[in-house]
């Protein structure tokens, strides 16, 4: 199967170290959003990554069923 795609445009993607230092992070001090210019444009661009993860786990769920019908 091909690589997972995860709809992930509203956040960055943490590494081990930030999740460790997410433990000690009390204030919330680390957390931290990717921004746009307005909303309007973040929702577009959020729905246009939800959509192709949904897209992309429909492709890899109908060539696994015809790999099983085959």
């Amino acid at each position: 199967m091909g690589e997972k795609k995860f709809s992930t445009f509203l956040f960055p993607e943490p590494s081990p170290i930030y999740g460790f230092a997410r433990l000690l992070d009390i204030a919330a001090g680390l957390d931290a959003y990717n921004v746009s210019a307005n909303g309007a444009i973040a929702d577009t661009i959020a729905m246009y990554c939800d959509w192709s993860a949904v897209g992309e786990d429909m492709k890899q769920a109908i060539l696994q069923e015809l790999k099983k019908a085959a």
